[in-house]
């Protein structure tokens, strides 16, 4: 189902100098460690599996480079979702505590990054930053070439090594387009004109 966030996801709360955000990573099936759940692993691409904590530590390692030192990625909390229907269950948490880390981001307030990429099944698969870098440059990437900061980012994002995975539960394979808008509801909450 292109939709859905089963069988889990990754939550990761962050804030910024304006307001506090929230961000959904869709993986594949979880191996929960009953007796000590933050050790739980995801199924990668591959044959294997997957810390998650390590994917959420290599994702938002590659996400800092495009925040200011004022973004600060708080906790991740991993979910299993037994079936389509059924409600999410956390099954583990911890602190991130990872500072943005560029000095020089230009206008940040209410700019949202949009990463597009296509699944293996040809579905749509995104990565949204809220209050990012504007480097006070708004133009589409349509190429990762001379992009390093979203090269990191597409990189993790669909490593067969990782288990990210689009909401119809396939792997990101292609990268598609990357756009840097203005929030219209974050403006509105920010009381911006």
């Amino acid at each position: 189902m292109p939709s859905s966030l089963f069988p889990g996801f990754i939550k990761l709360e962050y804030h910024s100098a304006y307001a506090p955000h929230v961000a959904l990573w869709p993986t594949r099936g979880l191996d929960i460690i009953e007796g000590d759940p933050i050790t739980s692993t995801i199924a990668d691409w591959g044959a294997g599996q997957v810390l998650w904590t390590d994917m959420v530590d290599d994702l938002v390692a590659a996400l800092a480079d495009l925040v200011p030192a004022t973004v600060i990625f708080d906790r991740a909390t991993l979910f299993n979702v037994t079936g389509i229907d059924d409600d999410p269950q956390p099954i583990a948490t911890y602190v991130v505590d990872v500072p943005g880390t560029e000095a020089a981001p230009g206008y940040t307030q209410a700019v949202q990054l949009t990463m597009v990429f296509r699944t293996t099944d040809f579905n749509i698969s995104k990565v949204v930053l809220l209050d990012m870098a504007s480097f006070d440059a708004f133009d589409k990437v349509i190429s990762l070439a001379g992009q390093p900061a979203l090269t990191a980012i597409a990189d993790v994002w669909t490593s067969v090594t990782n288990g990210f995975a689009g909401r119809d539960n396939a792997r990101p394979a292609t990268f598609v387009a990357a756009t840097k808008t203005l929030n219209e509801k974050l403006r509105r909450s920010y009381h911006q004109a």
